[in-house]
């Protein structure tokens, strides 16, 4: 038997348990919904599989850095944090966003949060970010 009459006969079993499969735009808000769950839990494996190989963050306080860099070296230093989601957003023109709030205790004892909007860029055809873009709140004195 071939690959392909197994494969035809598995799909209609997926379906007969209530699964189905996902379009691409619901890939993608649900790869933006796992990105939220590990800023949250500072997981950086969870955070880091859900990139394209050569995936960046752009920040206002850091400029354009990989996310191999970034993450690791953010994450560990949180003893705790909380993201509230308010909206996932995706424009006409295929891009994506999420307001969200988002605090968090150091390990060294300092705080911070805020509300933010991050815009999230994907890899062509996948449900794999290429870059995201992170709007930090900046205060002014």
């Amino acid at each position: 038997m071939t690959k392909l009459p197994k494969l035809l006969m598995l799909t209609p079993l997926l379906f007969s348990m209530g699964l189905q499969a996902q379009t691409l735009d619901e890939a993608r808000i649900d790869t933006v919904k796992q990105y939220l769950s590990a800023l949250q839990s500072a997981n950086v494996s969870q955070m880091l599989g859900l990139f394209a190989p050569g995936g960046t963050v752009v920040s206002t306080s850091k400029g354009r850095v990989n996310v191999e860099d970034f993450f690791p070296n953010f994450f560990p230093e949180i003893q705790s944090a909380s993201v509230q989601t308010g909206t996932i957003y995706k424009s006409e023109d295929g891009k994506y966003s999420a307001s969200f709030s988002f605090s968090w205790h150091l390990k060294e004892g300092e705080s911070g949060g805020g509300h933010y909007v991050d815009e999230f860029v994907f890899a062509e055809s996948s449900n794999k970010l290429q870059t995201v873009y992170m709007y930090e709140n900046i205060k002014f004195n």
